[in-house]
């Protein structure tokens, strides 16, 4: 019965903190683990880099082909993004077609390197759900921050890959961007 009880425990635990359509891990759980790794950074004088993912041209793929279609395509992204990712990485559906990825001991280089392997295995593997259905894969546009080089917090690194994300997107999509050197 114990044995049983535990199993129950920890199957109620992963879908409390994971995101049914994505497999990823959810945004309340990113707000739990982002601070305990920026803390655990802080402490061992170490660099933590946050990737923020937004899905390019996505209502596109609801209005033309509908909602089963766009959940696939969020599905595969999902996957897309963890398996472009170390094992000691964390990747979230941060909301809508929204994602995040926490990358512990990530300098820029390879958080520009990690944020390269997402940005084009999300071209070849939306091409391969879609087929062709449609003309132009779906593409994402991120934005990146450092830990110490962008913020010294949590808060304060998502905001600045946020605005680097739609600086991306506003300089025309599938791409990535890095802020100019930091004055801290």
């Amino acid at each position: 019965m114990s044995i049983e009880n535990a199993r129950l425990h920890h199957e109620t635990r992963q879908m409390a903190i994971t995101d049914v359509l994505t497999g990823l891990y959810n945004r309340r759980y990113f707000e739990k683990v982002l601070p305990q790794e920026l803390e655990r950074a802080q402490r061992l004088n170490l660099p933590l880099s946050i990737l923020l993912i937004d899905a390019d041209n996505f209502k596109k793929v609801n209005d033309t082909f509908g909602h089963p279609m766009g959940d696939r395509v969020l599905a595969t992204m999902g996957q897309t993004i963890k398996k472009a990712l170390r094992t000691v990485d964390f990747a979230f559906r941060y909301g809508g077609e929204e994602f995040v990825v926490i990358l512990p001991e990530a300098d820029l280089k390879s958080a520009c390197k990690a944020a390269e392997r997402i940005r084009l295995r999300a071209i070849a593997d939306s091409k391969r759900v879609l087929r062709s259905d449609m003309t132009e894969p779906v593409t994402v546009s991120i934005g990146v921050s450092c830990y110490p080089r962008d913020a010294a917090d949590g808060k304060a690194l998502v905001a600045v890959a946020d605005h680097l994300l739609y600086q991306a997107k506003g300089a025309g999509k599938n791409r990535i961007l890095v802020s100019e050197e930091s004055d801290q």
